[in-house]
């Protein structure tokens, strides 16, 4: 190892530091020094001079192996360096100039070395005073400013700028100061414990700005320490005021002068916006958000309630609401690589299925709505490594893990009530409904809520998928769309391309690879899908009013134990699209398709749960409707039911009592019944129907004149009543059979005769 010590170069201007104290030299070495060093201590200001020193024992001085007491050491910050000092935009620039050409010819040329030595400096600082007319006082306090400062021009800057006591307060202790009271009302000084109790007064204003006011503050002081109480000053003694006149009372001036001159800006800024407004709109912007992105990969998350109604896909009369959009941009490109269009509210859920969507190859899922583009138009199905999102979506703690854990995903959260942390994308929501925000039906405008206004609910006349379908024309424009005022990329524009979101991202790809990972849609689902609980049946897997089968389900002979009973598993869905769900049982992921067990009446292909929801809810409704309608009519119905039933019942009473009978006859009910089916069968005419009452009435008159004879007969009259005019009853109606068949009623003449 070489341990040859090697001198260091002293430059004129250098600073050295004694190790073993505070003192600073200097070096003003001028022309024609030869073999010496010459060393000013800086410390003592106007009461040193220069010394020279041979240079070889200043190096020797400055080795490490020196002992303490004699070592010195490069001193790297310069008090007196021009960036250490305040700005000076208003000195004297003509006493400047005066000063220096006073000292000009003294600090260079051959008296700059002369002048250091004690045998000359005297001579020569005389001469030069009586020659410029001076006192040799004035020219040896420039000098040593110059020696002193840093060798400059600018050294012999006067000190004005540390002359009145600036950023101090002022003390006053029989006159209040600032402009003459007016109207007897002298004011009170602002003494020390004064400004101390004002001080209190300045807490409790800044603490709830909102709520409280400069008047308000000067009360609370003088109730809390104008009334004989007893305070502390800054010093901690004892203060007692007991003035409550208002003419010695500080004014409303004295306390806002107090706030805004010695409370920093940011605390009363912050007290009069509040915290939450503060961050938003009154902080310093000390960066930008893609400062420290390099290449794709970092993706920002956002959602928004889009600025439209829409109509049900099943039923176009029924407006469901306002969709949610959620966007994924990548930082670097600004390019959108993923979307989600549904009404799932803003939430993990609803993350997860935008970031689904990320990875899916847009081609194919641009065809599902009948919108068919090249692969380079949105060439992007990729896992990022970096998630920024807001805590609402990103704070679901298990599948955050998961997400991490499985996928290797940085997940970051914006602070709570900062959109400004997540601009890119916030922008992009304005950037993308601005060209379809002024023709599209059931669009909500920013005045839609003031009075006079048209509800835009009334208007509304799109469905999701065909909202969908105009969210995805305007990200193919936005990602082919140039950006104005992007920050030059030097290789990007020697290739000659422009600054779209689509060439920043593939020259990113291909410049620095990305930070990207290649996983399919199915391992993404299984980690990011909702999970939740469903039902083996009979009839199937049951979720949400649908039934499922899956090959285990089929070869496991599922729906068969399902008769005896039922058991429950844990599945995954995709709440934008119910025709499908994934069986997550015995770590298996099994996609499971509806089975034929569901009725054809519901079923919504490619529904979406809201939307079946809001099926079911109108459903319902309907159900309501008809209850309340069946029930006015069973309200009906049973009035006329007992209608009928009593006048069935006082028919039947009436007809026992003429026929003596209490109960009725239930012999010979296979005759009777074989009577009511012929007669069902082949039913009777109006003129048919007339003659039987009328041989039915003939032959009881008859009857009933004979018995009547006998008085002793009387009462069986009653009791052969209903048998004999059954009979006769019978007799007509066979005589009606036999007419039929010979086409003619003459034996009915000759039955009655």
């Amino acid at each position: 190892m070489d341990t040859t010590y090697s001198p260091p170069l002293l430059a004129v201007g250098m600073l050295l530091r004694k190790h073993s104290s505070k003192t600073v030299y200097r070096v003003v070495t001028p022309e024609g020094a030869g073999k010496f060093t010459v060393l000013y201590d800086i410390g003592k200001g106007q009461h040193s001079w220069p010394e020279p020193i041979p240079t070889d024992e200043i190096q020797r001085r400055m080795d490490r192996q020196e002992p303490d007491e004699s070592r010195l050491t490069v001193e790297v910050d310069d008090p007196w360096a021009l960036e250490n000092r305040p700005p000076r935009p208003n000195y004297d620039q003509s006493r400047l100039d005066r000063d220096w050409e006073l000292i000009k010819p003294l600090v260079t040329g051959p008296n700059a070395f002369r002048i250091m030595s004690r045998k000359h400096r005297n001579g020569i600082l005389r001469e030069h005073a009586r020659q410029n007319k001076t006192s040799r006082q004035t020219i040896t306090r420039l000098l040593r400013k110059f020696w002193q400062r840093g060798l400059t021009r600018f050294s012999l800057m006067d000190d004005k700028d540390q002359c009145g006591g600036k950023d101090k307060p002022r003390v006053f202790t029989s006159a209040k100061g600032g402009r003459r009271p007016r109207n007897n009302y002298p004011g009170m000084p602002l003494t020390a414990p004064a400004r101390h109790i004002l001080n209190e007064a300045a807490d409790w204003l800044l603490q709830d700005w909102k709520h409280r006011t400069y008047q308000g503050a000067l009360l609370e002081y003088a109730k809390k320490f104008c009334v004989g109480r007893t305070a502390l000053d800054a010093s901690g003694r004892d203060i007692i005021i007991k003035s409550t006149d208002r003419r010695y009372q500080p004014t409303v001036r004295q306390l806002q002068h107090l706030i805004h001159r010695w409370r920093p800006l940011r605390d009363v800024k912050r007290s009069k916006l509040g915290k939450r407004r503060f961050e938003l709109i009154g902080r310093a912007f000390e960066g930008r958000a893609d400062q420290h992105v390099t290449c794709p990969g970092h993706v920002v998350l956002d959602a928004t309630i889009a600025d439209v109604y829409l109509l049900s896909s099943f039923d176009r009369i029924s407006v469901v609401g306002r969709p949610t959009v959620y966007l994924a941009i990548d930082t670097f490109s600004r390019l959108i690589v993923g979307i989600y269009v549904g009404f799932e509210p803003p939430s993990w859920v609803a993350a997860m299925m935008l970031l689904t969507n990320v990875v899916t190859p847009k081609v194919a899922y641009c065809a599902q709505f009948g919108i068919f583009i090249a692969a380079d138009q949105w060439p992007c199905h990729h896992m990022p490594t970096t998630l920024f999102g807001d805590k609402g979506e990103m704070m679901k703690v298990r599948a955050g893990q998961l997400l991490s854990s499985e996928f290797g995903i940085h997940i970051e959260n914006a602070p709570s009530g900062r959109p400004d942390a997540k601009s890119i994308v916030e922008l992009r929501f304005n950037i993308i409904q601005r060209p379809w925000g002024a023709f599209l039906p059931g669009y909500v405008d920013k005045e839609y809520d003031e009075r006079g206004s048209r509800d835009p609910r009334q208007d509304a006349a799109l469905t999701l998928h065909e909202f969908t379908q105009i969210m995805i024309l305007a990200v193919l424009r936005h990602n082919a769309a140039p950006i104005s005022n992007f920050p030059p990329i030097p290789d990007l524009v020697a290739e000659g391309g422009a600054p779209t979101p689509l060439e920043l991202w593939s020259y990113g790809i291909a410049s620095t690879g990305g930070m990207l990972r290649n996983d399919s849609i199915e391992t993404v689902r299984r980690y990011v899908l909702p999970r939740d609980t469903a039902t083996v049946t009979h009839k199937g897997i049951e979720f949400g009013k649908y039934y499922y089968l899956c090959p285990p389900a089929r070869d496991g002979n599922w729906l068969i134990k399902g008769r005896d009973s039922t058991w429950s598993v844990e599945i995954a869905f995709d709440p934008s699209n119910l025709d499908c769900i994934y069986l997550c049982e015995e770590g298996r992921f099994e996609k499971c398709t509806k089975a034929g067990t569901n009725s054809r009446y519901v079923e919504c292909e490619g529904a979406s749960m809201a939307e079946r929801n809001v099926l079911e809810e109108r459903q319902k409704a309907n159900l309501e409707r008809a209850k309340d309608q069946a029930f006015k009519l069973r309200v009906i119905a049973k009035d006329v039911d007992d209608r009928i039933v009593k006048g069935g019942t006082t028919k039947s009473r009436a007809a026992l009592k003429e026929a003596g009978l209490r109960k009725p006859q239930i012999y010979d009910m296979r005759k009777a019944r074989d009577r009511e089916r012929a007669a069902e069968r082949e039913p009777l005419t109006p003129a048919e129907a007339d003659f039987i009452a009328a041989f039915d009435d003939d032959r009881s008159s008859r009857a009933e004149r004979h018995f009547s004879r006998n008085p002793k007969q009387r009462g069986a009259i009653q009791r052969r009543k209903t048998s004999a005019a059954q009979a006769h009853k019978q007799a007509a109606a066979d005589a009606v059979r036999k007419s039929r068949k010979s086409k003619t009623l003459d034996i009915l003449k000759q039955i009655r005769r």
